[in-house]
């Protein structure tokens, strides 16, 4: 048969409730709104999987105009939907995959093995799976792509209460919150990775994306034993039981690039820790322009930002630590270590600042403006283009009707404001000009940002 198309078109908000077992789709299909329809709901009715996707096949959910909701689906695997082997599954503008049940894998959606699964605009939330994937499970060499969308609110006992990743996994634009390992009857959480979970031969691409208020185990934010590949992203505010409450990389590679990692917990002592990033032996990180501060870790301040047993590689300056300790984060004269407590000083609460996604905002006096070194990204996770040098995290901070400019010590100092300036520069520092008394800076610099009437001009001194 050829590719069909199923056109939703109802007067008022609709729920077809399915009696008869689940929906197969055995032929290349599109499911859409007609124009000036209402949303509409295919309710498994906690019964049966609500659609099955039959291998090799191409089916497409469009719901433009109003929107597709998918629910109530129960099944061992896939209790939204079932991707089959070689299967392509679109989802594209308001397509609401939410409260669906796994016994086993995939609460929401299950991709197997050699299929592709294409999310855009769209929200996968509120799934449960008894095993792994609350919200995705993503087979051995499957394909998913989920961009300007929200995978939130899943629930998983095994590994990867939001989305379970054994294949290939890009996320731009995405947030992923809230997802949790369920608590079992022994009163502790068994879940790893409650963000992701991305597996020991899987690769995971993440841009533009936000991974918050996510518990679990281990790797609350994620949880990687694959190829993992973090830019201009923020992983805040989730908590493990523990190790890694950020992030856990156990076996794998994980490369960071102008990444925020701030206010994520390891909530008991006696493991291994690592209340931003646990870092286990045989693993790698590659770490550069980011953020890793203001985490907390209940073996105390020693692994508060990292717990590193590995290889951890600093390609380019970062600001760490907190209160003046690097928390574990290695030593590097490229480190520039918080002074005093990050929220407050640093960073904002995380927020919506504009965006897809939301972000902590760098304040008026963080280190991180203008500090980025070489590989830095040009625009920030908001999409907002650097102003001067690159900011150190995935926010760029732009001065309220100002500027962050580079120039040199004689285009801007006068000679009495260079006199208080310590000799030579050797350390990133920032001093207020103007009237506003000139903290001191350490013995250690190559740069020198000096502020003036809230504009943070940054110079270079050979």
């Amino acid at each position: 048969a050829g590719a069909d198309t199923v056109r939703f078109n109802f007067g008022t908000a609709t729920t077809i409730t399915l009696a008869l077992g689940e929906l197969s789709v055995t032929d290349n299909t599109t499911f859409d709104i007609a124009p000036g329809s209402a949303a509409v709901t295919i309710d498994g009715n906690n019964a049966s999987r609500v659609f099955n996707i039959a291998a090799g096949n191409t089916v497409t959910f469009d719901g433009t105009g109003a929107s597709i909701t998918i629910t109530g689906g129960n099944a061992a695997d896939g209790g939204g939907i079932f991707v089959g082997t070689g299967a392509n599954l679109t989802l594209q503008n308001n397509v609401f995959v939410t409260r669906n049940t796994a016994t086993n894998n995939g609460g929401g959606i299950f991709a197997n093995t050699n299929s592709t699964v294409t999310i855009t605009n769209s929200q996968v939330n509120n799934n449960e799976a008894g095993l792994s994937g609350g919200g995705i499970f993503a087979d051995i060499n499957s394909t998913v792509e989920i961009t300007n969308s929200q995978v939130n609110n899943n629930e998983a006992n095994v590994a990867g209460a939001g989305i379970l990743n054994d294949g290939n996994l890009t996320l731009k634009n995405v947030t992923v919150a809230d997802n949790v390992g369920v608590i079992n009857d022994g009163g502790g959480l068994s879940n790893d990775g409650g963000g992701l979970s991305n597996g020991p031969n899987a690769t995971a691409e993440i841009e533009g994306s936000t991974f918050s208020g996510n518990v679990a185990n281990n790797g609350a934010g994620i949880d990687n034993q694959g190829t993992l590949r973090v830019i201009n992203s923020t992983i805040g505010n989730n908590e493990a039981n523990l190790e890694g409450g950020g992030l856990r990389n156990l076996g794998g590679t994980a490369t960071l690039n102008n990444v925020t990692i701030v206010g994520n917990k390891v909530l008991v002592a006696g493991i291994n820790g690592g209340g931003g990033i646990r870092n286990s032996p045989g693993s790698t990180i590659n770490i550069g322009n980011s953020i890793v501060a203001g985490n907390e870790d209940a073996n105390g301040v020693g692994t508060a930002q990292v717990s590193n047993d590995g290889t951890f590689t600093i390609t380019g300056p970062n600001l760490v630590g907190e209160n003046g300790d690097l928390g574990g984060f290695p030593a590097d004269p490229s480190n520039l270590v918080v002074p005093g407590a990050v929220i407050g000083v640093q960073v904002g609460p995380l927020a919506d600042n504009g965006g897809p996604t939301e972000t902590f905002a760098l304040l008026p006096r963080s280190l991180a403006i203008n500090a980025s070194g070489s590989g830095a990204t040009l625009v920030d996770q908001r999409g907002v283009a650097a102003v001067g040098v690159r900011d150190v995290g995935a926010f760029e901070y732009v001065p309220p009707g100002g500027s962050v400019a580079p120039g040199s010590l004689a285009s801007f100092l006068t000679l009495e404001e260079e006199r208080v300036l310590p000799q030579p520069y050797l350390c990133v520092r920032e001093v207020t000009l103007e009237g506003v008394e000139r903290p001191p800076l350490p013995d250690c610099v190559q740069r020198v940002n000096v502020r003036r009437s809230e504009v943070l001009w940054d110079f270079l001194r050979n």
